[in-house]
């Protein structure tokens, strides 16, 4: 999952495609374009104020209104300043000002981000302010949700988050999960999968229980 990574690990992610002869930014220019390219570009750009100051009361109400101002309040969207304070604000100071954004929009960020973007664009703008609101672990267990339910499974998502958040933080997304659907991962995968698959997960699982 690349959009509720911190600054420090956009430059880790960075630095192990420089290691293989890969131009990180570039890569990514060539395969994105329009607002989602600048919105990639400002996230490997990796400055994101993750140690700075809260906001308090009146700083976040007057970016909540910034935002607002850019996006509800007007005909089109200025997405020039919501790329500025979603890719450049740290997730505690974002997480301030999308409880004070509910002063001037009642259906909160998440819903303004439906109303205002679409494709790629707004699936990275709805990571980013879920791991603000609820930590990357319910982004994780969302991810993992959408991948198993509905007819078919999608098994490259699946198989890439259990592997990944494995030595991790699976247990912590595996509560997220149950908080948020009311069953279990465990339930859910034994419902959904079969097979060798099957067991293979729930063996990740459970061994991130010992």
């Amino acid at each position: 999952m690349f959009w509720p990574n911190t600054s420090p690990e956009f430059n880790l992610i960075e630095h192990f495609w420089d290691v293989h002869g890969v131009e990180l930014v570039e890569d990514l220019v060539n395969d994105t374009s329009g607002d989602f390219e600048r919105l990639v570009v400002s996230l490997c750009a990796a400055r994101r104020d993750e140690d700075g100051e809260p906001f308090g009361i009146s700083g976040s109400l007057s970016t909540g209104q910034m935002l607002y101002e850019s996006g509800e309040n007007k005909m089109g969207t200025d997405d020039v300043t919501f790329n500025q304070v979603f890719c450049r604000r740290g997730f505690h100071q974002l997480r301030e000002i999308f409880r004070a954004y509910l002063e001037y929009h009642r259906g909160g960020i998440l819903d303004t981000i439906e109303n205002e973007f679409s494709g790629c664009t707004r699936d990275a703008y709805r990571a980013i302010a879920i791991t603000a609101l609820e930590g990357r672990e319910a982004l994780f267990a969302e991810k993992l949700h959408s991948a198993m339910k509905g007819l078919g499974t999608n098994d490259d998502q699946l198989l890439r988050l259990m592997v990944s958040r494995s030595r991790q933080d699976l247990l912590t997304v595996a509560e997220r999960f149950e908080q948020k659907y009311e069953q279990t991962l465990e339930a859910f995968i034994d419902d959904d999968i079969s097979g060798d698959y099957k067991l293979a997960l729930l063996t990740l699982l459970r061994g991130n229980n010992d």
